[in-house]
């Protein structure tokens, strides 16, 4: 049998020995469970299947990462290095309309790609680099200033960047590629091993429910899987068990297709672009109210004959809010240091 590695002390609702396996079941039913009870976020079930109908044939075209802002090649190691290091900082959409971007890119791919421009230039990222790298400096490495907003989203990238750093020098060796073999092929196991970072314990709690969502560390596996094409260090026996990784625009995405709805306060909040508090009722229930949405249309869009797990109608839901149409609607904006 597979070792299952397990979480130590840490967070609130983060105990010894729950695996990684139990935590994704964990956050299915939590889901679940704050969705039927949401008083600001709703699942609108009439308008599933017409949106599974919509994305199916988006879920046939299969997912490809773009190399003109993800670094892709035959080199594994290289690969799983970028991968490791680009969601360590895959965070920060509440800051990102004050970044110095990319002509015509969003802040996530701005960072995705001076990232990958700095790898191709000076080779992947070392450990003890990361472990001890200073908020001035991933500030020149990503092109951006340390004034006042943005300058402390330097600081939360160099700490998270630390405790990557130092988690890799402590238990793999300071090789991303001996802590993505240490999951043997589990991207459960791999999230419960990120999950050993305090800057990847994703989770929340409101009335009476807690729910590990686990964005970044869901992602890195699939980011993995994906751009490796299954195969060495990407190949994962049970993907199927990864949720959407939900955050801000996932949600958007969901609710430009009538999947959710959000209540009055928060439309009025978010078309007046207003930064709304983490943590809050609402940023929970539309969260959770993403992964108990994106659960039924999978069953639906599957049903339509696609096969489809809830990692791949993710990255079609992220590339859909790329799109013009879903950009010039004001999205929910948090300043949040998980997505």
């Amino acid at each position: 049998m597979t070792p299952r590695p397990h979480l130590p002390d840490g967070q609130p609702g983060f105990r010894p020995g729950t695996s990684g396996l139990d935590l994704l079941r964990n956050l299915r039913n939590a889901a679940a469970t704050i969705a039927d009870d949401a008083r600001r976020v709703r699942v609108v079930s009439h308008a599933i299947p017409s949106a599974a109908a919509h994305l199916a044939p988006l879920v046939r075209a299969g997912i490809n990462v773009d190399p003109a802002y993800f670094l892709v090649g035959p080199q594994q190691d290289v690969v799983a290095n970028y991968v490791l290091t680009i969601n360590a900082i895959n965070f920060g959409s509440g800051w990102h309309p004050h970044l110095a971007k990319d002509p015509g890119s969003s802040g996530s791919r701005t960072m995705m790609r001076r990232i990958r421009d700095f790898m191709y230039a000076n080779g992947p990222f070392d450990a003890s680099m990361l472990a001890r790298i200073e908020p001035a400096e991933i500030a020149t490495i990503l092109g951006q200033s340390m004034a006042v907003p943005v300058g402390d989203l330097m600081t939360h990238y160099a700490r998270s960047l630390n405790q990557l750093g130092r988690w890799l020098l402590a238990s793999h060796d300071g090789s991303a590629v001996t802590a993505i073999e240490a999951s043997h092929r589990s991207a459960a196991n791999l999230v419960a091993a990120l999950a050993e970072m305090p800057s990847y314990q994703d989770a929340a709690e409101t009335r009476g429910t807690w729910i590990p969502f686990l964005k970044r560390a869901q992602l890195t596996a699939a980011d993995l899987a994906v751009a490796l094409d299954g195969n060495g260090l990407g190949e994962f026996d049970d993907l199927h068990e990864l949720t959407v990784f939900a955050d801000n625009l996932v949600p958007h995405v969901l609710r430009l297709l009538g999947v959710l709805e959000f209540d009055d306060l928060a439309v009025r909040r978010i078309d007046a672009g207003e930064l709304l508090d983490p943590g809050s009722e609402f940023e929970i229930e539309m969260r959770a109210g993403a992964v108990a949405a994106t659960e039924r249309l999978v069953a639906a869009v599957s049903a339509l004959g696609t096969p489809c797990a809830a990692y791949q109608l993710d990255y079609v839901l992220w590339q859909l809010g790329q799109a013009p149409e879903y950009k010039s609607v004001p999205r929910p904006r948090i300043r949040s240091t998980f997505y």
